[in-house]
């Protein structure tokens, strides 16, 4: 048997996240999907793919361009009061933890679902409860069906799912170089449309940009 095992010595770090799009079948799939970084060159899905269900951008992610392609959805990441206090909250903290690590290139991943008829007027899932039937843990925004309830101005009821993914790039020497031939050299890259940063504006910009696409709704 030792001629067809490799027992190297090397250590392996294995990152197993947990399904941030976890939803109970009743469920249809989302009406769309984000990857959000903050940035904005390059950044959008032909639209064609993404009404076919391919995730979608920063500049897909938008009220007018949406209309205009005849895409029904909302425009905007409508939540509570307290579940916007608390989604900043947690997108401060993951951010200050990022940078101190020197990452970026990082995304919000976006799941919008519509709610299905009967179903809002059930009893959400108990937000104080961390863990579900199986054992799994249960973040605050997962814990109605998977993910967060809100409402727009006009009544319309969706389910959004949410979870910081691509974690693992740190800002190196070759994104510093793609830094610089992209956007050459500045004192604040906050600005910058680029998504090849340094990791301290990656962490501002992409917090300011999910504050700004955070609209007032009900839960």
């Amino acid at each position: 048997m030792s001629g067809f095992l490799n027992m190297s010595s090397e250590e392996y770090i294995v990152i197993v996240m947990n399904n941030c799009m976890r939803v109970p079948p009743i469920f249809s799939k989302p009406c769309q999907i984000y990857d959000l970084k903050g940035s904005s060159k390059g950044r959008i899905t032909p639209w064609k793919a993404f009404k076919n269900g391919m995730v979608g951008k920063e500049h897909n992610f938008n009220g007018k361009a949406l209309r205009e392609n005849g895409i029904e959805g909302p425009d905007s990441i409508y939540l509570s009061p307290e579940h916007t206090s608390k989604l900043m909250r947690q997108l401060d903290v993951d951010a200050f933890w990022l940078r101190s690590c020197n990452i970026m290139d990082y995304s919000l991943l976006l799941g919008v679902y519509k709610i299905p008829k009967g179903l809002d007027s059930l009893t959400t899932i108990d937000l104080n409860v961390e863990h579900d039937s199986d054992g799994t843990y249960m973040a605050w925004f997962q814990r109605s069906y998977g993910g967060v309830r809100g409402s727009t101005e006009r009544g319309q009821k969706y389910l959004y799912t949410l979870g910081v993914i691509d974690i693992l790039q740190s800002y190196s020497w070759k994104k510093a170089a793609e830094t610089f031939g992209r956007a050459g050299r500045h004192n604040d890259y906050t600005e910058c449309e680029v998504s090849a940063i340094p990791s301290n504006d990656y962490a501002v910009r992409f917090v300011r940009y999910i504050r700004s696409k955070i609209r007032s709704g009900s839960s």
